[in-house]
């Protein structure tokens, strides 16, 4: 039987997920400001909750890799870089990240 996951949210707009190969509970997201959130949606997470708030914050890293200031576009302005996609290693101890910037960490 397949469980039904409360919705995830993240701080800033999602452009890729990548679950754990090995914690089916843990998800990494590629987020458009540059950072890296880090998400566990475990039954156990958030259960105690000491404010008001009925939201279920499963965030438990958030990590800017991606935020540099990126050259001059066509338009004139100065753009922000962002964390465009994200991929654990087949083992689960690494995380790749890919930024707009062509950087790769």
């Amino acid at each position: 039987m397949q469980k039904t996951l409360d919705p995830i949210d993240c701080s800033s707009q999602p452009l890729d997920i990548s679950f754990h190969p090995k914690h089916d509970h843990l998800m990494a997201a590629a987020l458009v400001d540059g950072t890296v959130e880090m998400h566990d949606f475990s039954p156990t997470n958030g259960e105690e909750q000491s404010d008001d708030d009925s939201e279920n914050d499963t965030i438990v890293s958030s990590i800017p890799v991606h935020t540099q200031i990126l050259p001059v576009q066509k338009d004139g302005k100065h753009h922000k870089a962002s964390c465009r996609t994200v991929l654990w290693s087949a083992d689960g101890t690494r995380l790749y990240t890919a930024g707009s910037a062509g950087d790769v960490a």
